[in-house]
């Protein structure tokens, strides 16, 4: 994967930026870093080398730009994930609230995003605790969250949510499905291969002819 920085330079570049944030007496280390980074460039260029758009994938080379704030944005989710799972708290939770005041995004660390997907950017979205599959797709001011009974919905693969779309609660969301600009699907369950228009209890659904999965994913290098 090309690199707008190289590890070492990343490495450095991410430990001042979180410091500077986040100047408590909890300072983060060089070192904290360096133990999650290799972990995340891989899953990060797993995951865009499935991209087709021309800023993740040009003459067959997968792009990491942290000046792109998609690609950080994904990248921040990834890195804080993996400070999760090494159980470094403190870290995952800065990285956290890092890329929530830099890109607007609330991905808390411990959500299982699938390991292929795309945040097209995403100012304002909120991606709760769901189950999710590849080939996710999530657009600006989308909400996926629980129930007040706490239910989170289930999302198939090839889920895209347009901009404002929300699905909330016991859903079951089925493959290829798109959710158009401003749906909101609540307690519903959606069949396969549907584009679903409008908010629940006068939700319409039409046959998805085109998902958006064609469009943005590279499926045969899975």
């Amino acid at each position: 994967m090309q690199l707008s920085l190289d590890k070492d330079d990343l490495k450095d570049y991410i430990t001042k930026q979180v410091n500077n944030y986040f100047p408590d007496k909890f300072l983060i280390k060089t070192s904290d870093v360096d133990k999650i980074l290799t972990n995340s460039l891989n899953r990060t260029e797993y995951c865009f080398s499935h991209i087709k758009l021309k800023y993740y994938n040009y003459d067959g080379n997968t792009r990491f730009n942290h000046l792109n704030s998609e690609h950080y944005g994904m990248f921040l989710w990834f890195l804080s994930n993996e400070a999760y799972l090494k159980n470094n708290i403190n870290l995952a939770e800065k990285l956290f609230y890092l890329n929530k005041s830099l890109n607007g995004l609330d991905a808390f660390y411990s959500i299982k995003l699938p390991d292929i997907f795309l945040l097209h950017h995403p100012v304002g979205s909120v991606i709760g605790n769901a189950h999710y599959e590849n080939y996710l797709t999530v657009y600006q001011n989308v909400t996926i969250g629980s129930s007040k009974e706490g239910i989170y919905p289930i999302l198939s693969k090839g889920v895209s949510l347009m901009s404002k779309a929300s699905i909330i609660g016991n859903c079951k969301i089925g493959k290829n499905v798109t959710l158009a600009a401003g749906a909101a699907v609540v307690n519903e369950d959606v069949p396969d291969d549907t584009l679903v228009f409008g908010q629940s209890r006068n939700l319409v659904f039409k046959k998805e002819k085109m998902p958006e999965k064609e469009r943005i994913y590279n499926e045969l290098r899975e």
